[in-house]
């Protein structure tokens, strides 16, 4: 041990240890100017790092942002082109290059930059559009090649017709919506109402997959033509075709009415969980799943259920627009008995 404390202490230091430390140093100094709103102090640091490692592609960049953001946007750019020839596939710069290129009025090669670090991504492209120097250019031809998509929504649709008093099942599956509550605005006449929404959530390659099943509960003999369009926060994209057909004996009476359409994420957003009270859309009680739900007086029809699979289920009585007893158990355990909450109480 002492022997080891011996030569630990005549130990020179590595030389390119050292550099490296002070060109981590700097590099932290440059970071920590540029957040306090110094570039140009940034820059010298960043000089200062590049002097010991010169070459670095990354410490390159973070110059070439300063440049940018010290207003020497022409001296960015040229910082740029120097890390792209050494690091052609470094995407963050390419793509900031691009936005440089457009201030400088360069669309041409502001395009060729976007699309070589978007490439097919839908993703990455969508949140250009929020971009406020690339957005507002994403309708020039020169950006034709990025992809349009917002959302990708597919529908799956009953097979032939359904009977009069059956339930036909509708999945709508959203790619894109993130967190955000997913609105159906959507149109169609016919004898149909909606009975159920199940939402559920499960990961892909492409990001996290939406999947609502709808029950919708065949009225009467008709067919509908279901057209409009998928939200979610900013994004929106059009509903795939989706016809829903039903029949009934001869003589049955015609019915007509307004499908109304929600989504659990929109019924739930914002909900205490348990939670009552008397909306727009009628009574709206909220629970856990499993949890069991009487109402007294009885209402005369059943409620629309809609569910966020593992998190809560919210059901509604559209009929019910006067005061009742609302009685939740869980697990056997009564936790609520009482008139429903004004609306504000139950967020």
């Amino acid at each position: 041990m002492i022997a080891w404390l011996a030569l630990s202490a005549c130990q020179e230091p590595d030389p390119e240890l050292v550099a490296l430390a002070r060109a981590f140093s700097e590099y932290d100094r440059g970071r920590a100017a540029l957040e306090a709103g110094r570039p140009a102090d940034a820059v010298a640091a960043l000089d200062a790092a590049l002097a010991v490692r010169p070459g670095d592609p990354l410490l390159g960049a973070w110059r070439a942002h300063a440049l940018a953001e010290s207003g020497d946007v022409a001296g960015a750019v040229k910082g740029f082109d120097a890390v792209l020839e050494a690091w052609p596939d470094f995407t963050p710069a390419r793509l900031l290059r691009g936005t440089l290129r457009l201030q400088l009025g360069d669309v041409d090669g502001a395009a060729t930059d976007v699309k070589r670090a978007v490439g097919q991504d839908w993703l990455a492209a969508r949140s250009l559009r929020l971009d406020p120097v690339i957005g507002p250019w994403l309708e020039d031809p020169r950006f034709a090649a990025l992809p349009r998509e917002s959302l990708r929504v597919a529908v799956q649709g009953p097979e032939g017709s359904v009977f009069i008093g059956s339930e036909a099942m509708v999945r709508i599956g959203v790619l894109g919506a993130d967190d955000d509550p997913i609105h159906l605005d959507l149109a169609g006449q016919g004898p149909w109402e909606l009975a159920s929404v199940t939402e559920s959530t499960r990961p892909t390659t492409d990001g996290p997959l939406r999947d609502l099943r709808l029950g919708l509960r065949a009225k009467g003999a008709g067919r509908v033509e279901v057209a409009g369009q998928v939200v979610a926060g900013p994004w929106r994209a059009p509903l795939p075709s989706l016809v829903l057909e039903s029949v009934a004996p001869p003589g049955t009476p015609v019915v007509e009415s307004r499908l109304v359409w929600a989504t659990p994420s929109e019924v739930l957003a914002g909900r205490a969980v348990p939670s009552a009270f008397i909306g727009a859309a009628g009574l709206v009680v909220v629970v856990e799943p499993g949890d069991d739900v009487a109402i007294s007086p009885q209402p005369s029809a059943p409620p629309v259920r809609y569910e966020r699979e593992g998190v809560a289920v919210a059901f509604v009585f559209p009929d019910v627009r006067e005061a009742v007893s609302v009685e939740v158990r869980h697990e056997g355990e009564l936790i609520r008995r009482g008139p429903p909450d004004p609306e504000a109480a139950a967020r």
